[in-house]
């Protein structure tokens, strides 16, 4: 129902906040424009200029909201854009945001739109076209109502189809008496019109029958802590996203059904839904339909105690990706790579830094790569917690990143999408970290120079190239939470013990969040002059901050970021 026309390229620096935003301030003012956006590439549209009281309008709509609305477009054809809006606006349940994203098309959608003066209407531009779902989770990032819903940008709405949704999603309190409720539709397809009531398929999980997903979503509505809580929306989908979230709905949620077909679901030629490669009789859209199934049943059996949270970042995050192959979107977050000393630093080191920056450049898209260099004390020493605390304090707040060593890899680069994901849909104010692996694996020598030349991948499942000592890592999280925890610790000299303190800090303010995947540390000599240096005195330093013992060696073997104790 959007035309897609998928792209992948690089994006430098933006801007980012917490909140949807209100109108610009005045001229004059100390605040920036267009910053009141989040922590994602989209960028906030002004229709006109600002007006007195505008903020105050803007702010009496978002308080009064119960419900954000998610609208991508792109390049839709004249008029529509204009209807469907039109069609959310006067909904008699008024309780609403809309926020319009141009998914990387024309400008052309705003001139449709730029006679309406609707403090509920918030129009946002991304940088690239990325699809309707990476839309979807630009939206639901700035959500600060406590619902969420789609809407296609050639589709209209009845009048009364929220009010009737909403009569359902929570009681007379306003309490939600339910995680997601959906309706059903009327399809015009080729100039013919068919009602389709809601309705459910059943399948298969384990030998226990499961209900599936709803023939639609469109104008239904999610408990927005509810899909954070699952991960969120998954950026990198181009298509049926939406029957995962439905099948762990039905299976881990409570889902609510209205007989109401107001909804009018309009199918184009150019439609995904109609194309060949994205259709829904397409061996695309047919292989992740079967993956759900699997994915689903494969997870229950794995977390049969954990219920949600396990079963939901398992099925997830296995079922097939829409793309394949092809780069994966970090959705704008910084990644702060640590260059290596120079006092330690030899070829191999080198090499090393060189191959995982091409891992990066090559397996994704979206981010800001930013080479964190050696920080030294005023004695020479270098401090590895200056150089991280360095790095971070040199990307925009309110900004999501990762920190890697520059020896390191996660070969399924799906789990640090799945990790960028839930913390750039984290709730305002929440604060994450999240290490994407639960073991590591140190490569031999040999190992990693035939991944260095690429001559005979990794052989990861060859024991023989393999040894399971600890080393390196990686953890993403958000620059209000590093500034919650005051950063990394810079007593602490050189490297040891430094981990291990942020760990204690991050564990004490929200914990550390570990993904089921596997870190692959690449070959050099051992590091030891400066674990000689400083070592002792770290474990010491250690041990009378927190009154715990560390055992942190030059290996790192026992720092709890990277062996998830």
């Amino acid at each position: 129902m959007i035309n897609d026309q998928r792209t992948h390229k690089d994006v430098s620096t933006r801007s980012r906040s917490r909140v949807i935003g209100p109108p610009p301030p005045a001229r004059g003012s100390n605040q920036a424009m267009g910053t009141l956006g989040c922590r994602n590439p989209g960028k906030l549209r002004y229709l006109r200029r600002p007006r007195q009281g505008d903020a105050a309008r803007f702010e009496a709509a978002a308080a009064n909201a119960i419900v954000t609305i998610s609208m991508p477009t792109y390049n839709t054809a004249p008029g529509l854009l204009a209807r469907a809006v039109h069609g959310v606006l006067t909904q008699t349940e008024d309780r609403l945001l809309l926020l319009v994203v141009n998914d990387g098309g024309t400008q052309a959608c705003w001139s449709e739109l730029a006679d309406i003066d609707d403090p509920r209407l918030v129009c946002i531009d991304m940088p690239v076209n990325a699809g309707p779902f990476a839309c979807h989770a630009e939206v639901l990032r700035r959500c600060t109502t406590r619902w969420w819903a789609m809407h296609d940008a050639d589709d209209l709405c009845g009048r009364g189809r929220l009010a009737a949704i909403m009569a359902e999603a929570q009681n007379d309190l306003g309490d939600p008496t339910a995680d997601a409720v959906l309706g059903g539709y009327t399809r015009v397809s080729g100039g013919r019109k068919s009602v389709h009531p809601p309705s459910t398929t059943t399948y298969e999980i384990t030998g226990v029958p499961f209900t599936a997903w709803c023939t639609s979503w469109h104008m239904g509505v999610w408990r927005a802590d509810w899909l954070r809580a699952v991960g969120g929306i998954n950026p990198g989908y181009r298509v049926a996203y939406d029957a995962a979230l439905q099948s762990l709905a039905w299976a881990y949620g409570r889902v609510k059904l209205v007989n109401d077909t107001s909804y009018t679901y309009v199918r184009h030629a150019d439609s995904l839904t109609c194309s060949a490669t994205t259709g829904m009789n397409s061996n695309l859209r047919k292989s992740i339909h079967k993956s759900i199934s699997s994915g689903l049943s494969n997870a229950a059996a794995a977390y049969p105690n954990e219920g949600l949270a396990g079963v939901s970042n398992a099925m997830l995050t296995s079922i097939a990706p829409p793309v394949s192959p092809g780069p994966v979107n970090l959705s704008g977050a910084y990644v702060i790579a640590l260059v290596p000393d120079s006092k330690s630093a030899d070829d191999l080191r080198g090499a090393n830094l060189s191959c995982v920056e091409a891992y990066w450049s090559r397996g994704f898209t979206n981010f800001t790569w930013v080479p964190a260099y050696p920080v030294y004390g005023s004695s020479g020493e270098y401090c590895r917690a200056a150089t991280v605390n360095r790095a971070v304090a040199s990307i925009p707040q309110n900004s999501v990143f990762v920190v890697t060593d520059t020896d390191v890899i996660i070969p399924d680069t799906r789990r640090l999408l799945t990790a960028v994901t839930k913390v750039c849909s984290t709730a305002p104010g929440t604060h994450i970290f999240i290490s994407p692996f639960s073991r590591v694996v140190r490569l031999t020598a040999e190992a990693s120079a035939d991944y260095r030349e690429f001559r005979s991948g990794l052989c990861l499942t060859c024991s023989s190239n393999t040894s399971s000592t600890a080393g390196g890592g990686i953890f993403i999280t958000t620059t209000g939470t590093w500034k919650a925890v005051g950063g990394m610790d810079e007593d602490f000299k050189g490297w040891g013990c430094e981990d291990n303190m942020l760990s204690y800090s991050i564990q004490k303010l929200c914990g550390v969040t570990h993904l089921p995947c596997v870190l692959y540390h690449l070959y050099h000599k051992p590091q030891v002059e400066l674990a000689k240096d400083h070592g002792a005195a770290n474990m010491a330093l250690f041990h009378r901050k927190t009154g715990i013992t560390c055992n942190a060696t030059a290996t790192g073997d026992n720092c709890p970021r990277r062996n998830g104790h």
